[in-house]
């Protein structure tokens, strides 16, 4: 869970809404420091909460009243409830023009700070922060500016999702991700917005900041307005129970896994791993693969326990020549299938190559059933299936190829699956500030050098561990797992790249279409 951090803009009553710390808007001038603006309010209603100073400079200041400056903030900044991040005491700082240097006005503010920090006894730096639209040189860390900019045009709130969405990783400054409820809706410059999309930009950049700072307790979120938060913030609900599993009889239980196979794999075929949970669609997908018209492919099929004779008439029917039939219970969708079957008997044909597909049919969105479409055309088109082997022979760090469009970065919907996630960077020894920076293949239909997915294999989950089917459509650990697999790929060196081609099939996610303001009436 992050730490938000609210601007204190009005009397705080009764819950806090969730918010960890104030931030205090204070006003210096080259004359002192007067008691914060908001003091007042923070004392009568602050509910023990900590606090921090977001300092604005009203004037122009001289090198000596910078450094008188930092020796009188640095009482508020050891006060028993005066906020720390990541151990260190916090100056939020705006005004930089009126340093009396760009660069040496506030390094001497810091220098100041910190040795009278150091005669009160507190031996951790000052923690500098700016504003992303008020930027002061070798800040510590960069709050976004969202917050504090005003806008007389109107502006499309579903832009601030977008970008959260596809924000990816951080390589400059520490940015703190800054979120904001107008005040008054009424008079709000923002289109588009509601309680809903509030609560779900703060759940991304709440999750963005936990692995910025790789799972810290105290990640910071700014929230602009305690008016706004107030207003639109709800209780997060329980997540109810899954159902129970059908129960199964002992017989069931005890009886070995479900598994058929025939003909003799090679390594230098092709595996071909499908998933066919809807029947139709499977023999449409081995209907397009057909053994006669491309020999070379050594199947690798997993379908549901009560598919599994159908799924044997249907092979024997298309006479595929070379089969590895595996039945599972209907749990974790294609990705425990592919997890605990089709991949490690694959691996155990050494095989090259590979292409994973499986039955979609995305009831959930609307759009769903030519995106499907779009991805296994992308990757059973014959012409593409031929030219595979001589892309793995030609680029040695070449790992998975995906169809166009569906590369996309891990941080959108990173709200949904960041629990998950967590778990797995912990399982597998990965800093989960590096997830920012990775890429998934949306959809999990992809092709590549099988070796790129042999790290999937080091810390195989049990089919327990997998949410039992309640018609999801986000947030499991199979959708951790669709990520997860370009992030162990991208982690051990292999390139993951995106097939050319038209990808208006799929789905914009994570309001990719939005604009300021051109699309702001658009409400999707």
């Amino acid at each position: 869970m992050a730490l938000w951090l609210c601007r204190l803009d009005a009397p705080q009553e009764g819950a806090t809404c969730g918010v960890g710390g104030w931030l205090l808007p204070t006003d210096l001038n080259p004359d002192g420091v007067e008691p914060p603006s908001r003091w007042e309010l923070y004392q009568g209603c602050g509910a023990g909460l900590p606090f921090g100073l977001d300092c604005r400079l009203v004037a122009p200041f001289t090198p000596a009243q910078e450094r008188r400056i930092g020796a009188q903030l640095s009482p508020w900044l050891v006060q028993e409830r005066s906020l720390r991040l990541q151990g260190r005491p916090v100056l939020l700082v705006r005004g930089a023009a009126h340093f009396s240097h760009q660069r040496f006005g506030p390094r001497g503010l810091r220098l100041a700070l910190n040795a009278a920090l150091r005669q009160r006894g507190c031996d951790r730096p000052v923690l500098l922060l700016c504003w992303q639209n008020d930027p002061i040189l070798d800040a510590d860390a960069v709050v976004d500016g969202v917050v504090d900019s005003p806008s007389t045009t109107p502006l499309n709130y579903q832009v601030f999702l977008r970008e959260a969405h596809h924000r990816g990783g951080d390589a400059g400054p520490w940015r703190i991700p800054a979120v904001l409820a107008p005040a008054d809706p009424d008079r709000s410059p923002f289109l588009n917005a509601s309680a809903e999309r509030y609560s779900e930009w703060l759940q991304l950049e709440s999750s963005w900041s936990e692995f910025r700072l790789q799972g810290a307790a105290d990640a910071p979120v700014v929230l602009g307005s305690w008016l706004g938060h107030q207003r639109w913030w709800r209780e997060p609900e329980a997540t109810p129970a899954p159902p129970e599993p059908v129960p199964r009889s002992p017989a069931a239980q005890a009886a070995q896994p479900l598994h058929a196979a025939w003909g003799t794999q090679q390594p230098g075929n092709l595996a071909l791993l499908v998933h066919g949970f809807h029947q139709p669609e499977l023999r449409r997908i081995l209907q397009m693969v057909s053994p006669d018209g491309l020999p070379g492919i050594d199947l690798y099929l997993t379908v549901p326990e009560d598919h599994f004779g159908s799924a044997i008439t249907l092979l024997r029917d298309l006479a595929w020549p070379r089969v590895q039939l595996f039945g599972i219970a209907n749990r974790g969708r294609d990705i425990a299938p592919f997890l605990l079957r089709a991949l490690p008997a694959a691996m155990a044909n050494n095989h090259r190559q590979f292409v994973k597909v499986h039955t979609k049919r995305s009831t959930h969105l609307g759009d769903g059933e030519p995106w499907g479409a779009h991805l296994l055309s992308s990757l059973l088109e014959p012409s593409f299936l031929q030219q595979l082997a001589s892309e793995l022979e030609t680029n040695s760090q070449f790992g998975l190829l995906a169809p166009a469009g569906t590369l996309l970065p891990c941080t959108l919907s990173l709200g949904c699956n960041s629990h998950h996630l967590l778990a797995l960077c912990e399982h597998h020894q990965v800093e989960p500030r590096s997830v920012l920076s990775s890429r998934f293949i949306a959809g999990s239909m992809m092709a590549g050098r099988l070796e790129a997915l042999r790290p999937l294999l080091e810390h195989t989950p049990s089919l327990d561990a997998f949410e039992t089917e309640a018609g999801q459509t986000d947030g499991t650990l199979a959708h951790a797992y669709e990520r997860w697999i370009g992030v162990l790929a991208e982690r051990h060196g292999w390139q993951v790249k995106e097939l050319p081609g038209n990808a208006a099939a799929v789905p914009n996610f994570g309001y990719s279409w939005a604009q300021h303001p051109q699309s702001a009436n658009r409400d999707n």
